[in-house]
């Protein structure tokens, strides 16, 4: 008497379903979020601040991104301790004259 056969054996699934859609998304954005927050640190931001937004809004932070403006060089007012641009002449809080080291 002969054995029946074995039913053929079924392949495995190559991907799990919607779940690896997400994942594959998640990686994407992870490394895509880099890209702005490098735009933004070369402009005097925060990196880490700007790669959580960036990986939250990834569209809206890349265009963002590209129009901010670089943050120019603060020091301290010697009369009133406020920070003020280091091209300006005069505090814009007190009035005070800057002196400049040559």
């Amino acid at each position: 008497m002969e054995t029946p056969a074995a039913p053929p054996a079924t392949p495995p699934a190559e991907s799990s379903g919607p779940m690896g859609y997400v994942l594959a998304v998640v990686v994407a954005l992870l490394l895509l979020a880099i890209l702005p927050s490098m735009i933004a640190q070369e402009k005097g931001r925060s990196m880490k601040t700007w790669y959580a937004y960036s990986f939250l809004a990834f569209p809206v932070a890349l265009i963002h991104s590209f129009f901010l403006k670089a943050r120019e060089e603060q020091e301290k007012c010697s009369k009133c301790k406020k920070p003020i641009s280091v091209l300006a002449l005069e505090c814009p809080h007190c009035g005070a004259r800057m002196v400049f080291d040559i």
